[in-house]
């Protein structure tokens, strides 16, 4: 049996999470992580299934690796159990990761310091647009919103290593004999997705729950009662991280998102699985895994694609989490990327085209302009720009979906 602050540091983080931003591949929704283990018979089946419902009370590390790639369905299953497990004895709420920091509380304005973990800010819902700009609402015109959070391992690497300022991180990389990035393995992030809810509606009990405040676009600050709808999870269990993504299943009939990408046989099947061996009361059976991806390329040599209907609405068949956040970094132009994973293999590679510049803010988006695929190369242009002026400059820290402006 592991205590609850052990639980807290076993459990897996990146610096961003925003499990996207690839348009362009436009493949069918696979992973190289939907495969499960070797079958053991139908007991041996049902005993595992077992101790992965019950893992809030027989908690299990969630640092295997091996069981990260040899069976990624049943790890991403248990990664979202244990993370969904209530944060203390007794209240049912709240659940482990909402105990975590929110991005807004570590990237401060001015590059500020962030305060010590423990002190959690008052919770704020953004209504934010996706990565492509895109805003999705639900089917009575309220934006669905979101949050980004990352555990204890992730803020204390971020924290240790002064990261969570643009000014710490250019000097990042005027000092080439310095450390590279490289997150503990118990390092985890989550980006959620919320849908506003109608107080007293039956429907509301299919959903896990939160009251809190939000800004609209017009700078108004509404308290709501919110329904997740979608969370991104992201590890650093295996070199390249480990992927996975959840939808509850009413998404399509409460929100204007299509399912353009139906989610894989193999991983439906699991989900079903999971589904008929937790509680008949438990709300995370109104939840599905939409798959795990582990590596660039499917055993098939085509891109691995994962994508949430909630949180990639519009480009569902080209979203690609791995790559999105191996590539959409910046540094400078003698030191090239901030890795912090690694890099995609040469044959991957290759398929991408030249880069593009597009700016949202004062961010710099390096997409293809042959796939409109996200690229590491640098154009001169790029470099001018790098080298002249220190506003557009910029270290993603990790947030795909919103990159850093923070000075």
């Amino acid at each position: 049996m592991i205590d609850k602050p052990a639980r807290r540091r076993l459990l897996p983080a990146v610096l961003s999470i925003a499990c996207a931003c690839v348009p362009g591949c436009n493949r069918s929704q696979t992973s190289p992580s939907v495969q499960t283990g070797p079958g053991a018979g139908a007991s041996s089946a049902a005993t595992r299934l077992q101790s992965l419902v019950g893992i809030c009370a027989n908690p299990a590390p969630a640092n295997n690796a091996g069981l990260a790639k040899s069976d990624p369905l049943f790890f991403a299953w248990g990664l979202f159990l244990y993370i969904n497990c209530p944060s203390q004895v007794g209240p049912s709420q709240p659940v482990e990761w909402e105990t975590w920091k929110p991005n807004y509380a570590v990237y401060l304005p001015g590059g500020k310091p962030p305060a010590a973990w423990g002190t959690l800010s008052p919770r704020v819902l953004l209504a934010q647009p996706e990565i492509d700009g895109s805003t999705l609402h639900d089917k009575n015109g309220q934006p669905v919103l979101n949050e980004i959070r990352m555990n204890k391992a992730t803020f204390d690497y971020l924290v240790g290593r002064k990261l969570y300022s643009k000014a710490a991180q250019l000097a990042f990389f005027s000092d080439p004999s310095g450390p590279p990035v490289a997150f503990p393995q118990d390092s985890l992030e989550i980006k959620a997705a919320w849908l506003i809810l109608t107080p007293g509606d039956p429907g509301n009990a299919r959903y896990y729950t939160t009251r809190s405040s939000y800004v609209d676009s017009g700078g108004q600050t509404h308290q709501v009662l919110a329904g997740l709808t979608g969370l991104h999870i992201s590890s650093k269990v295996l070199p390249n991280w480990f992927w996975t993504t959840f939808e509850q299943v009413d998404n399509q009939i409460r929100t204007q998102a299509p399912a353009t990408v139906l989610i894989p046989h193999d991983v439906q099947q699991f989900n079903d699985e999971v589904h008929a061996a937790l509680p008949a009361a438990s709300v995370w059976r109104n939840y599905n895994m939409r798959g795990a991806m582990t590596a660039f390329t499917n055993p098939d040599g085509n891109a691995a694609i994962l994508s949430n209907t909630q949180l990639e609405t519009e480009f569902q068949k080209s979203s690609s989490c791995i790559t999105c956040h191996n590539l959409a970094t910046r540094g400078s132009a003698s030191q090239g990327r901030l890795h912090s994973s690694r890099p995609p293999p040469p044959a991957f590679m290759a398929t991408l085209g030249r880069p593009a510049i597009h700016r949202t803010n004062t961010s710099t988006h390096f997409k293809s302009r042959s796939a409109t695929t996200l690229t590491t190369r640098s154009s001169p242009t790029v470099r001018r720009q790098t080298r002249q002026s220190s506003t557009k400059r910029w270290i993603l820290s990790g947030r795909c979906a919103k990159p850093s402006n923070k000075q």
